[in-house]
Parts: C-alpha cells; structure tokens; sequence
C-alpha cells in the first residue's frame, strides 16, 4: 500500500518508531518500575528506621527521668473493612500510686497516636487533643488502682507505618 507520505505493507509505522505500540508498552512498564521501586524503597526505609537502635535510643530520650519498662514495637498497615485505621492493643498491668510515661515515636510523616483504656475497655486518656488538634510525644498518668489497663496504638494520616511505644515508670 502506498501512501503520499510513506510506503507501508500493513499497518503505519509507530509515532514513537516502533511497530504496533511497543513503545507505549516500554514507557508504561518502565513507569510502573519506577512507581514500584519508589513505594518499595519508602516502605522500607520507614521500617528500617523502627528496627534501627539510634532510632530507639532517640525514642528512649523522650521518657526523661523516668525508669524504662517496656518497648511496644508496632507495625500496622491499610484499613479496616470500615475504612478505619488499623489499631494493634497491648494489655500492661499498672500499679496503684506509681506515674507512667507513655511515648509514641514514629518516623514518618502524620502521627502515631496511643490510647490509654482501663479494665472495662474505659477510654482514660490519649496523647491526641482532639479539641485542639494536638498531638503529644508524651503522656503522663497517675495510676489510681492497680490492674489491667490497655494500650491502643494507631497512626493518623497515613496507612502504612510503624513506630515504637515505650513506657516508663516512677
């Protein structure tokens, strides 16, 4: 078949020079590399920082003068079949009259968030100020009975994290 402009047996020749699209096909698959690799390469350096002990030891400076107790190592990632944020809950036992610390350390961007709760699942308190929109690296609680409290750890803002909770005590 011959046309005006250029001479071709079945089918005109690629706008980007290559027959029947496979150059299209070549930019596509080298995009979808690239988004890849950047989703992969952030996922890993938020968790490589968790499981780092500088990053740790910075979350340890955040519990002042009060004595370490535990570390809570968390790692949540999509939503809910509601939609929500992922939560992971953590029973610790408390003593009466002794004061807690309760830390969020979280390496990425948006916030991690811990929520304290009593025996009967009692919301006591949070390091988020829903009032105020504020989030508190710290937390401090006076204890009034001993027993089983809960520790409930979320991120705001994001869907893929992870971060360390840690406690202390006086």
């Amino acid at each position: 078949m011959t046309n005006r402009f250029w001479t071709y047996k079945t089918s005109p020749p690629s706008p980007l020079g290559e027959g029947r699209g496979e150059g299209i096909r070549k930019i596509i698959f080298k995009i979808t590399l690239i988004i890849f690799g950047c989703i992969l390469f952030h996922a890993t350096t938020v968790n490589a920082q968790c499981d780092d002990e500088d990053f740790m030891d910075l979350c340890a400076e955040k519990l002042g003068d009060f004595t370490f107790v535990k570390a809570n190592k968390i790692k949540l990632s999509g939503t809910t079949k509601d939609g929500k944020a992922p939560t992971v809950e953590y029973p610790f036992v408390l003593s009466k009259s002794s004061t807690y610390v309760l830390t969020a350390c979280y390496p990425g961007p948006g916030n991690m968030i811990v929520e304290l709760f009593d025996r009967d699942h009692k919301f006591i308190m949070s390091n988020y100020d829903k009032s105020q929109k504020k989030y508190y690296p710290t937390i401090n609680f006076v204890c009034s009975a001993t027993g089983v409290y809960y520790l409930v750890y979320s991120f705001a803002n994001t869907e893929n994290a992870c971060g360390i909770g840690m406690i202390g005590f006086k």
